[in-house]
C-alpha cells in the first residue's frame, strides 16, 4: 500500500470483516455496497474476506440511476414510492 488512503481503506475492511462480520472459515460472505462508487471498499472486504477463510464473496451493487430510471412513481398511502 502506498498511500495513506489505500491504508485506511484496508483498515476498515478488516474492521468490517473481523470485528464488524466476524467472517469465519468456510463461511459465504455478501458485500452490499450502496453505491458504484464504492466498488474500491468493496473490493478490499472482498479480498479480506477470502483471506480470513471465506468460501464465497459476493458484491452487490445498488445504482440509484438505474434503479430510478427504471422505476415508475406511484402514490401509495399518501407517499410517492417507485415500483
Amino acid at each position: 500500500m502506498t498511500d495513506i488512503a489505500e491504508q485506511r481503506t484496508w483498515a476498515l475492511a478488516r474492521l468490517a470483516v473481523e470485528l464488524g462480520a466476524n467472517v469465519a472459515p468456510g463461511q459465504d460472505v455478501v458485500v452490499l455496497a450502496l453505491d458504484v462508487e464504492h466498488a474500491g471498499l468493496a473490493r478490499e472486504i472482498a479480498e479480506v474476506a477470502y483471506e480470513s477463510g471465506a468460501h464465497y464473496v459476493s458484491v452487490l451493487y445498488w445504482d440509484q440511476h438505474v434503479t430510478a430510471g427504471n422505476a415508475t412513481p406511484i402514490l401509495r398511502d399518501d407517499v410517492w414510492v417507485l415500483e
